[in-house]
């Protein structure tokens, strides 16, 4: 998301480092993330191979803009039927 062409990308308001992170580390996080939601039986929907560079607000670059919220939701919708069918 911080790739995105937008000036707020390039600020770092929220003084997180976001220099420090990167593909590795969030690739390695997620797989943290999903070893957890599948040994507690929780739906995971991973929204960072949902969203791009074209999907981020252009007023913080944190929040995704109207096109990664439809995107988003559709994830969402998509794992809890997925969940649904899976379970009959």
């Amino acid at each position: 998301m911080r790739k995105a062409p937008y000036p707020s990308c390039s600020e770092d308001k929220l003084n997180f480092g976001v220099d420090n992170i990167n593909e590795k580390k969030i690739k390695l996080f997620n797989e943290v993330i999903k070893e957890i939601a599948d040994t507690q039986g929780l739906i995971l929907v991973d929204i960072y191979s949902v969203l791009g560079t074209q999907d981020v607000s252009d007023y913080d670059c944190i929040h995704p803009n109207i096109e990664g919220q439809k995107k988003l939701a559709k994830a969402w919708i998509s794992a809890l039927e997925e969940k649904v069918v899976n379970k009959d």
